[in-house]
């Protein structure tokens, strides 16, 4: 007797109808699981995923916060205090409408003494947060 398989399932001169019949339960199976788990949403939470809980640490101060409210582009203030460095000119260099869905703005900061820095502050449950500019993630890598 040779090996053999036909169209009708039958192999060595036996009928296999268990195999034809559990590969289509096995294949019926994995493709209803399939269609279940891409029928399933995770939870949606109420606020966005990607904007931060704004905290107290990284809020801004009332002075900062009527600045910011009131400013045009290329506006500046002296501030005493700012999470930037104290006795700092703030400049408004542009705003914008950021990926994370908040409005924006990019900040030059002359802090007394030191470096002129490049600060963020963003607009985030009707306060001003600072953030930290997304190039100082890259230049830290």
């Amino acid at each position: 007797m040779s090996l053999r398989a036909d169209i009708n399932g039958v192999i060595c001169g036996m009928q296999t109808p268990f195999f034809t019949t559990t590969s289509r339960f096995l294949a019926t199976l994995v493709c209803v699981g399939a269609l279940a788990g891409c029928a399933q949403t995770s939870p949606v939470s109420s606020g966005s995923q990607w904007q931060s809980q704004a905290t107290v640490a990284n809020t801004l101060s009332p002075e900062l916060q009527q600045f910011f409210n009131n400013s045009a582009e290329q506006a500046s203030a002296y501030f005493d205090h700012t999470p930037w460095g104290s006795h700092a000119d703030v400049i408004v260099q542009s705003q914008y409408y950021a990926g994370s869905g908040r409005d924006c703005l990019r900040l030059q900061v002359i802090p007394a003494a030191q470096t002129t820095k490049i600060a963020i502050a963003c607009k985030q449950d009707s306060q001003w947060v600072s953030v930290r500019p997304v190039t100082q993630l890259l230049n830290a890598q």
